[in-house]
């Protein structure tokens, strides 16, 4: 074996040695769901495929005459162009729960490049394996970059559109951005130097460090309601203080609390408070969007930060979401309200953002007790 090859046949072997670990760690951890370990699970399959294929062919490809080296370059190339695509658009279907017929739509470029594949073994106008065992790329050898970077590009575009409907940091952007980096410049530098075998060790990097992401970006949410945690909540309070007298003009926050919880829990059981948890998250995030932001900060108690909310907008939203929440009781005897008590920053609060939150969670008890002193007249 050419010594040349040793050093690309670590990277190789070590790359599908990190995604076996990969699918270890995607299975162990209980904070996914069956459904993304599945995914890991094809997507890290699919890559240690093509890393094995590259393996083959970097053992076989030297000049020879024997049949047998030539059958199997020639296999190995076809099943390794054949695979390409289908890392991304496996990607692209899973990952989004796309419907039966966005799926069909999903992998319809990779099945048209099987097809040109089949052509191509009787034309070799992409890539021929000669009877000397020569790989030689064709004219259309790009026709293969192509395919790949459409996946690529729209794979990108819909997560970043993802991550910025989630209103997330524009930091956790930029670091999605930088992974998909990792791909497209492997794949740029393999297809200008036909033997700098790099491609797929950086798709298998840009694989592990994208399951590293979404844990992150998991630990930040309540698995319970979809909302983001109170950890993530104190984080963003501490990144308000340090940049409110700088950087932001405005800042609205609102504390929600679930009128008689306990209750609701005592009567109907845990499951079925467990439920009407999730439904006030759901409506809380589904009714207040653009910048404004919902955390769960403890036991039923939900907490909105909005830094470009207007207080009349404010209103008018909350008075919708009252009438959705009081459609969410599990019984009819147990009608279902929130407490709300919100506060804007003033001038004083510049130095600590935390006094406005403390202003909003008053104003909360204040609305509590009034709801109490209601019910009793």
């Amino acid at each position: 074996m050419n010594s040349l090859y040793v050093f690309p046949f670590a990277n190789e072997a070590f790359s599908v040695f990190a995604l076996i670990l990969l699918v270890v760690l995607a299975n162990r951890n209980l904070l996914i769901n069956k459904e993304k370990t599945k995914y890991y699970t094809w997507l890290a399959g699919l890559i240690s495929m093509e890393l094995i294929l590259e393996m083959v062919f970097m053992a076989i490809d030297t000049p020879s005459t024997s049949q047998v080296y030539i059958v199997i370059n020639r296999i190995d190339n076809f099943l390794g162009f054949s695979l390409l695509p289908f890392v991304p658009a496996v990607f692209i279907s899973v990952r989004r729960n796309y419907n039966k017929k966005l799926n069909l739509w999903t992998f319809i470029p990779a099945c048209c490049n099987i097809i040109f594949l089949i052509f191509n073994l009787f034309f070799g106008f992409i890539y021929k394996v000669d009877n000397n065992n020569n790989y030689v790329r064709g004219s259309w050898y790009y026709l293969e970059s192509g395919i790949l970077g459409l996946y690529i590009a729209w794979l990108a575009i819909g997560e970043i559109r993802y991550l910025l409907k989630q209103n997330i940091d524009r930091s956790d952007v930029l670091l999605m951005s930088t992974i998909y980096l990792f791909p497209i410049g492997g794949g740029v530098i393999q297809a200008v130097f036909e033997r700098c075998y790099v491609m797929w060790p950086s798709i298998a990097l840009a694989a592990i460090l994208y399951y590293l992401f979404m844990r992150e970006k998991e630990n930040k949410v309540d698995r319970l309601t979809g909302t983001f945690n109170r950890a993530c909540f104190i984080k963003k309070m501490d990144y308000l203080n340090k940049r409110m007298e700088r950087t932001y003009s405005s800042l609205l926050v609102a504390v929600f609390d679930i009128n008689h919880f306990k209750q609701i829990n005592d009567e109907c059981g845990h499951l079925n408070g467990d439920e009407t948890l999730r439904k006030v998250g759901e409506t809380l995030s589904s009714s207040f969007k653009n910048d404004a932001t919902i955390y769960r900060t403890g036991g039923d108690e939900f907490c909105l930060i909005s830094t470009d909310m207007e207080q009349e907008e404010f209103k008018a939203i909350l008075m919708d979401v009252n009438k959705k929440i009081s459609l969410l009781s599990p019984s009819s005897l147990l009608p279902l309200h929130l407490a709300v008590g919100y506060a804007i920053m003033n001038d004083d609060d510049r130095l600590d953002v935390y006094r406005t939150y403390k202003r909003a969670d008053e104003a909360m008890y204040i609305d509590k007790s009034s709801a109490h002193l209601q019910e009793q007249k």
